[in-house]
């Protein structure tokens, strides 16, 4: 196609040239961030011979899984096309971190494919993979990031980013986010799910001192993604990044198919993908790209941090310089429809993006509409979902028989709809009275006690002039702490309750500490004999060793890579003794 698709908003800015674009770029940085400087042209001059002189390296990475993240993955795969098959850049200088379950998932009617966008081509062709599955891990992506070998040894392919002084990185990433945070997958929690904004950004720091990089550009497609960067990534290590989303706000999924069942692509990423699928400027800055990109993604903010003067440089730089006008290596053939209403009842026809923490509910919906179209409107006799069934159950009701009848149909998806439902106002329920429960030990007037609660569950709005540099997340001992004690207490966060990370995270930064967080958590996950989701599934959630021993069917575990913690017995057999040391396997 040689425009833009636009699910989210109208026309693009008309291109401009490859200095005004930076110029712009550095301008409109310059009115909400003072300090910023626009590069001279002698500087300019130096920063563009060093690019002619450098290797390009390539990290991209999907850090989901699951089927209804299917866009992610999508996202993910589209980049390498452009990177790898249309932009030229060697295979060997690009590594590629994604889980891989969407592909072959019983879910996908396009198995062995991938899509992302309508009437679009297959991007997973031809993607080659370094690292899936359980292989993705924050710990991982730091490693291969810094360029460790060793730590990555025997790991997927062991390829990293073995970047030197002058050469040029570009990471994109796509997945779930919080204040303070990018989400990485994990079922087993055995692992670390949150890849931390100091983490990152001491990664970061610590690349440059040692002359890993010459100049780094990120793309991160994630909610809040902007909180990982602002105010935490310096200006003076010649690192830029570009986040879908502001500090406090989601970013959108689009391209709902029918189809498929889910959503093909994100509204930011999309943007760029299809935009650079059709450049066909060659002098386009990274200044020009971001300008007209974020003009186009009016469904959330386009934020721009770190080192501004990158923007000046040619987009090619890091996104390779590219010998073909098109994305060649995609198979031409099954591409999946075009949007369009989801049934007859027109109820979600008119939503051509939402947000991603909606997504599952939002896909769920769209599919029973369908299959209740496909019956005549049926909604007659659907099940209900007992008050003690497990949301997250992945029980044979769940999973569509290989033979499934329309009627059949609509009742596994209404189950499955009921469920995410239920699931969702636990978690509103939930961490509201977290928020009551610590705004009740600070505040005894009702008005002053549910003011503090509100603080706590609606992020501060910022004026649109600042609503990329507003505060900073500040207490990351707080926020670490307090999510790990979050999700003993009421289990692992969902796609939907991610968007609840920001109240623990405004909690620490107002001065509540990562004890009374734990303690209200606790409390609003227990109370009146009902337990979280973690205590439901059987797991034991003791805070110490003789209170987890002391349960019949928990021990306490040791392990120098996680925090030692209550397992079950059933989980504790499971482990690997090389790794966790426990004080029981069996009953």
């Amino acid at each position: 196609s040689a425009r833009l698709r636009q699910p989210c908003r109208g026309a693009m800015v008309a291109p401009r040239g490859a200095l005004l674009g930076a110029l712009a770029l550095f301008c409109l940085a310059a009115a909400i961030t003072p300090a910023a400087a626009i590069p001279s042209a002698r500087m300019l001059d130096s920063m563009l011979g060093d690019v002619e002189d450098s290797k390009l390296w390539v990290l991209l990475v999907a850090g989901s899984s699951g089927y209804m993240n299917y866009r992610h993955q999508a996202d993910v795969c589209h980049a390498y096309q452009i990177v790898v098959n249309k932009h030229g850049v060697p295979k060997e200088q690009v590594v590629t971190m994604l889980y891989n379950d969407v592909v072959k998932s019983f879910f996908n009617t396009r198995k062995g494919s991938m899509y992302n966008e309508p009437r679009g081509s297959d991007v997973y062709s031809g993607v080659d993979i370094d690292y899936s599955g359980k292989q993705i891990t924050p710990n991982n992506f730091l490693a291969i990031l810094r360029g460790d070998a060793a730590s990555m040894q025997g790991v997927g392919t062991g390829r990293v980013i073995a970047s030197g002084p002058t050469d040029r990185v570009f990471v994109y990433f796509a997945d779930h986010g919080a204040p303070g945070f990018l989400a990485f997958p994990s079922k087993l929690l055995l692992v670390p799910v949150q890849l931390y904004a100091r983490d990152l950004i001491r990664t970061l720091k610590a690349m440059h001192g040692a002359g890993k990089y010459g100049s780094m550009v990120l793309y991160v497609e994630a909610c809040e993604s902007g909180s990982v960067f602002n105010g935490l990534l310096p200006s003076n290590i010649s690192a830029m990044a570009v986040t879908a989303a502001a500090p406090q706000e989601p970013s959108m999924a689009c391209y709902y198919n029918n189809t498929l069942g889910t959503f093909l692509g994100d509204c930011f990423s999309n943007h760029w993908l299809e935009h650079e699928d059709s450049s066909p400027d060659s002098a386009e800055t990274i200044g020009d790209q971001v300008a007209k990109v974020r003009a186009a993604t009016n469904t959330s903010h386009v934020c721009v941090y770190g080192d501004l003067s990158l923007a000046a440089l040619p987009a090619a730089s890091f996104l390779g310089a590219g010998n073909s006008g098109a994305v060649g290596a995609i198979k031409s053939t099954g591409a999946v429809e075009a949007v369009g209403a989801v049934g007859a009842t027109g109820a979600v026809a008119g939503a051509s993006h939402v947000s991603s923490r909606d997504v599952v509910l939002e896909s769920l919906r769209r599919q029973l509409l369908d299959a209740q179209e496909a019956l005549g409107g049926y909604t007659r006799s659907l099940p209900a979902v007992e008050e003690d069934a497990d949301e997250d159950a992945e029980d044979e009701e769940a999973m569509p028989r290989s033979v499934e009848s329309p009627r059949e149909r609509v009742h596994r998806i209404t189950r499955m709809l009921r469920r995410e439902e239920k699931a969702n106002r636990r978690a509103d329920k939930t961490f509201r009275e977290i928020a009551a429960s610590l705004a009740g030990g600070r505040y005894t007037h009702a008005a002053n006690k549910e003011g503090a609660v509100e603080k706590l569950l609606v992020p501060e709005p910022q004026p649109p002039r600042t609503r990329c540099h507003g505060p900073k997340v500040e207490d990351f001992d707080c926020l670490e702490a307090a999510v790990a004690a979050v999700t003993k207490s009421c289990g692992a966060f969902s796609d939907y309750s991610l968007q609840y990370a920001g109240v623990v995270q405004r909690a620490c930064d107002s001065g509540y500490s990562a004890g009374a967080i734990a303690a209200a958590a606790q409390e609003a996950c227990t109370r009146g004999g009902k337990r979280g989701k973690a205590q439901r599934k059987g797991a034991c959630s003791a805070a110490t060793q003789a209170d987890c021993d002391a349960g019949p069917a928990c021990t306490w575990c040791v392990s120098a890579a996680v925090p030692s913690m209550c397992y079950t017995l059933a989980k504790a057999a499971k482990l690997p003794p090389a790794i966790f040391k426990c004080d029981a396997k069996t009953e």
